[in-house]
């Protein structure tokens, strides 16, 4: 049942250059950025998953495994709004994986204008992922919330340009943005600089006690 989402590789420009061994290939950024592509908000939450099962049967999954209750607030957490959320979730097909950010938890960027605190950034239909018309439809369907999308196109355009914006979701910085091309099923991310010397700097936010990131007004903490 456990999928795990495939690492986002880093992509370099001439503004942006954060270095080290997951980084795309030249061929590789060449490809990405030819066609039409998606640009969303890269958000600071967890990976995690919903895995839609047989007969009315669902689990969650994390990055690296199932995400089992009591091993940390978030988790627990994401099983309670599951459990809220379960007539959404038994409209999700068979089979199908919906991958989002949990954004219960403050990691190193803190959200205070969230419309959910799960936010859909994928759906795997177990053979690929939905394209962006496909993957937005059925969203709406099953009534999640998606991550700020900040450009869809063929155009060609400065993915600088991106960069260094203020956070839908927050009063913050964007930590970077994730560039994709579905027909070539390529992703790439850009991350600030910045971001990655604070994540350097900073104790890892797993060993400290929980910050819990903020709803926009009205949103209720299920939604």
């Amino acid at each position: 049942m456990f999928r795990k989402y495939e690492k986002t590789f880093r992509l370099l420009t001439p503004k942006i250059k954060v270095l080290g061994k997951f980084n795309l290939c030249h061929k590789e950024q060449v490809a990405l950025l030819c066609g039409k592509i998606e640009i969303t908000e890269k958000m600071d939450g967890a990976n995690v998953a919903i895995i839609r099962g047989n007969n009315n049967k669902w689990v969650l999954q994390k990055r690296r495994g199932l995400a089992e209750q009591g091993v940390h607030a978030q988790y627990s957490f994401f099983w309670n709004w599951a459990r809220h959320n379960e007539e959404k979730i038994l409209k999700i097909p068979n089979g199908w994986k919906v991958y989002g950010e949990l954004m219960y938890a403050k990691h190193n960027i803190y959200y205070d204008e969230l419309p959910s605190y799960f936010l859909v950034f994928d759906i795997w239909d177990g053979r690929e992922y939905l394209h962006y018309d496909n993957r937005i439809f059925f969203i709406k369907e099953f009534g999640f919330q998606h991550v700020p999308i900040l450009y869809y196109g063929n155009e060609k355009i400065d993915v600088d340009s991106f960069m260094y914006i203020k956070s839908a979701c927050s009063s913050n910085l964007a930590e970077g943005i994730v560039i994709k091309n579905y027909k070539k099923q390529i992703r790439g991310k850009l991350v600030r600089p910045e971001f990655m010397k604070d994540l350097e700097e900073d104790d890892h936010w797993a060993t400290k006690a929980v910050k819990r990131n903020k709803l926009a007004e009205n949103v209720n903490v299920f939604s």
